[in-house]
């Protein structure tokens, strides 16, 4: 298990240490390329701190929001999450067996275009890349993807 200091923030066996190293550290909060299923609703918050691949899928036709995500179950900000330039993809997976309901994504997402929902037995994914305030898009699937 590799200890690695970054800034003020110390990487031990996949998790993020936050805090005083002299001391205890106040805050951790696992971070890497896990893949996580939030559970489908018609509200959805993923936490960011579980895993930076947040695999959504659409079970039937009612329309959903993606909420602004949190970080280790607190909300973003300039100091959360510790890693500034954090990237971080949503893929939305359509098992309805029909039209997916209307995505509707929280004002802290900017995106260059509307969103499509993916067909069913299908999938679209897009990432962001969160600047501090709000959660930028970097790309996205340019068709849908096969489940």
């Amino acid at each position: 298990m590799g200890l690695r200091l970054v800034r003020d923030y110390m990487l031990l066996g996949g998790r993020i240490f936050h805090g005083l190293f002299g001391g205890i550290a106040y805050r951790a909060a696992r971070f890497g390329p896990l893949q996580v299923t939030p559970t489908y609703s018609p509200s959805i918050t993923p936490d960011l701190a579980d895993g930076n691949d947040q695999v959504i899928t659409a079970t039937d036709g009612v329309a959903f929001t993606i909420n602004a995500p949190l970080f280790g179950g607190v909300a973003m900000s300039a100091t959360n999450p510790p890693i500034a330039t954090m990237t971080w993809t949503l893929t939305i997976r359509n098992t309805s067996g029909g039209a997916a309901g209307a995505l509707t994504f929280n004002a802290v997402f900017k995106i260059g275009a509307a969103w499509t929902q993916p067909a069913t037995g299908f999938s679209r994914s897009i990432q962001f890349r969160w600047n501090g305030t709000n959660h930028v898009e970097v790309g996205r699937t340019a068709a849908d993807v096969a489940n």
